[in-house]
């Protein structure tokens, strides 16, 4: 028979409260999404509104000095939260001259690809129905400009005949860009081919039975397959590689471009060998609690003081939580920009960083920095850069990235001759010339990772 006890224990437990959970939920927010959520409570808070920002002459700037671990040099950053985001624009819009850049301008202005075929197919002389089915076949096509829906549904869906169809198909097939319509890539590489190339057999025989080879770069096994010379092979491979595996390409689809907010711009400071990070200030507003017109208490209900009480609460909560937001992020981006010099200054060579080590040197926890690095970005020297790519492992103890190990690969492959392309034992050789240590299977990995072929399947 099982009996019954009782057992004290003591543990430690952090118990969070509302404020703590609001204040990590805020910190691991994005620009835009932070953004809405300020926007909501706006809408549904009384007590809370916008804080009117008188444009300061003087920007608001605190300086950080951190120790840098590559050097006993100290690197000053410079926080500048300046209101106003002419700053922001004029870096965004560098390039264009005299206005700033109009995102929905540019979004208008893009060329429409369903657009751009239903404008072929209303100058097409066809009969109405074929033209009706057409237009069927447009809307129909994918992000890339292929035809992935099977004819046999389309005929059960329009009710229409398999001939129709056949036709409809080939007039869409016969509009620009070349390609389109196509129902896999093999036929949409053939119909380019078509138009463009109509009196060469051989890139079309490659197409149909050797883009395998044609992948791997083994020309000499095209020749032999196709029973043609070597030098005509290589002619018909280098026009099917000129050929456009995507006709919508260049053109605007559904597939519609992901637009970020940068948290802040990292630029060299012209006075010092620091660097100013200006802060993106606007984006967010400044939030206050709203001055009500003085009631006396006695004239509210309890369910009204609640009611207020609450709101003001909350309101306060939030405005908190933002201004913690911004101080903890500000504060990992200023020691991570002074451990990555280099990088920031010339937009490469980023050093080994992960977030255990942050978190250790500004006596954080690492879920902090987790959150602090979460979806935010940064406009500096490498371009618009997730924060989160800055961390990166070190490589066998030689004190630098994988990064930058990588980024050595991809040029030497960049730049070597394609008839005679390095392999593995001299791209180790040549890295490690440069003063970095690597081996012959690690090389391999990246290369890998990188998206590159071995040295025989690269040969032309």
């Amino acid at each position: 028979m099982m009996e019954l006890s009782y057992k004290i224990q003591q543990r430690q437990q952090i118990m969070l409260n509302t404020e703590m959970k609001l204040s990590i939920k805020i910190l691991e927010m994005s620009m835009q999404d932070l953004h809405e959520y300020v926007k909501n409570e706006l809408e549904t808070n009384p007590l809370l509104e916008v804080a009117e920002s008188i444009p300061s002459t003087q920007p608001d700037k605190n300086e950080i000095l951190f120790s840098n671990p590559s050097s006993e040099r100290r690197v000053s950053c410079i926080i500048s939260k300046s209101s106003g985001n002419t700053y922001f624009n004029s870096c965004i819009s560098r390039g264009y001259t005299g206005e700033n850049l109009d995102y929905w301008n540019i979004i208008s202005s893009e060329k429409n690809f369903s657009d751009l075929l239903h404008s072929q197919l209303g100058a097409s002389s066809a009969e109405s129905k074929i033209r009706n089915i057409c237009a069927f076949l447009i809307d129909c096509l994918d992000d890339r400009g292929y035809l992935v829906i099977p004819l046999e549904e389309i005929e059960e869906e329009i009710c229409c005949k398999h001939a129709e169809v056949c036709q409809a198909l080939a007039l869409l097939q016969s509009f620009q860009p070349s390609g389109v319509g196509a129902r896999d890539l093999k036929e949409c590489l053939l119909l380019q081919l078509a138009h463009e190339h109509p009196n060469d057999p051989h890139p079309a025989r490659i197409v149909e039975s050797c883009l395998d080879f044609l992948a791997k770069h083994r020309v000499d096994s095209i020749a032999r397959k196709l029973n043609i010379s070597r030098n005509d092979a290589e002619k018909a491979c280098s026009i099917v590689r000129s050929l456009n595996p995507i006709p919508s390409n260049g053109y605007q689809t559904n597939n519609k471009p992901v637009y970020v907010i940068p948290d802040a711009i990292v630029e060299k400071d012209p006075n010092s060998e620091g660097f100013i990070i200006h802060m993106n200030p606007d984006y967010i507003p400044k939030l206050k609690i709203s001055e009500m017109p003085y009631i006396s208490e006695a004239q509210l209900s309890k369910e009204d003081l609640e009611y207020i009480r609450e709101k003001k609460q909350r309101s306060n909560m939030l405005i908190r939580s933002i201004e913690r937001r911004e101080t903890t992020f500000s504060r990992v981006l200023a020691h991570i920009v002074s451990i990555q010099p280099k990088y920031f200054f010339k937009g490469s060579g980023l050093l080994p960083m992960t977030m255990s080590d942050l978190s250790e040197q500004l006596n954080l926890d690492v879920s902090t920095v987790s959150r602090a690095t979460k979806d935010k970005y940064i406009i500096c020297a490498a371009g618009t850069i997730s924060l989160r790519s800055l961390f990166t492992s070190g490589f066998s103890g030689c004190g630098y990235s994988s990064s930058l190990i990588k980024e050595q690969i991809y040029m030497l492959i960049s730049k070597e001759d394609k008839h005679a392309p390095l392999t593995d034992d001299v791209l180790a050789k040549e890295i490690n010339a440069s003063g970095m240590s690597v081996s012959r299977r690690a090389v391999a990995k990246y290369r890998s990772e990188l998206g590159f072929l071995t040295s025989s399947e690269r040969k032309r």
